[in-house]
């Protein structure tokens, strides 16, 4: 029986690997102020619609493209991301 993948992509921050929370937001700035979960939306503001084609980090504040922060598993991630301690909050 073929193993099965998740469809969902991991998400970090490219520069220091932070995990987001369902909790954390990003404000629209400058632009609407509007206050959302980036990642809800890749980074489509729901407010004015406007398109943020980078996303800063909150744990190491580095600026990267949005597009950066998805990952896709691939066979055998599941393996390594039980044995790695990555962080999941700022500063730890």
């Amino acid at each position: 029986m073929p193993t099965k993948y998740p469809q969902e992509p991991h998400i970090w921050c490219p520069q220091c690997r932070w995990r987001p929370q369902a909790t954390d937001r990003w404000i629209c700035t400058p632009g609407c102020g509007a206050s959302w979960n980036t990642f809800w939306t890749r980074g489509l503001c729901p407010v004015c619609t406007h398109q943020w084609e980078v996303t800063q980090c909150i744990a190491c504040q580095a600026v990267s493209p949005h597009r950066d922060w998805y990952h896709w598993p691939q066979p055998g991630d599941a393996a390594r991301d039980s044995q790695e301690n990555v962080s999941t909050t700022p500063g730890s």
